[in-house]
């Protein structure tokens, strides 16, 4: 919510969940009060967890009253794997393009494992890789004419 204040906006609906491969109770874990991304942290002591509600992407979509989404950024440390490998086709249908940072090396799926599951669900992509640090990519993906 502090986002929304900051930028004087208000066409935003503020849905307090994470989004993850399937519905239900999900752990974040914390370092004091700020949230530390499990897979990439090395010190993984002094954890706090804490379980925050989770949603699928089809959850997400049906809580937000979203029928088409024209566009869809994703940035999610490694997950992305798990949201979309587990989102039905009929949901994928829903999304015109998308924009995902995709990891490599921190699940055993790589950016071709990404590509070939969204070719097979009707997008075309493109992959840019990061100049700096070669397990990390950014993914465009689209259907209908080349962007």
């Amino acid at each position: 919510h502090l986002n929304v204040g900051q930028n004087s906006v208000s066409n935003v609906e503020v849905i307090a969940a994470a989004i993850t491969g399937k519905s239900g109770p999900a752990t974040l874990n914390l370092v004091g009060e700020s949230l530390v991304q499990h897979s990439t942290t090395a010190d993984r002591n002094g954890y706090a967890a804490q379980q925050v509600r989770s949603l699928s992407l089809a959850e997400l979509l049906l809580e937000a009253r979203v029928e088409k989404c024209d566009y869809l950024k994703m940035d999610c440390e490694g997950a992305e794997f798990d949201i979309l490998f587990n989102t039905s086709p009929g949901t994928l249908q829903k999304i015109q393009r998308f924009c995902m940072e995709v990891h490599d090396k921190m699940t055993h799926y790589t950016r071709e494992d990404m590509l070939r599951f969204l070719k097979t669900n009707g997008y075309q992509s493109r992959l840019t890789p990061n100049p700096v640090h070669d397990d990390l990519a950014l993914l465009y993906a689209w259907r209908g004419e080349a962007e």
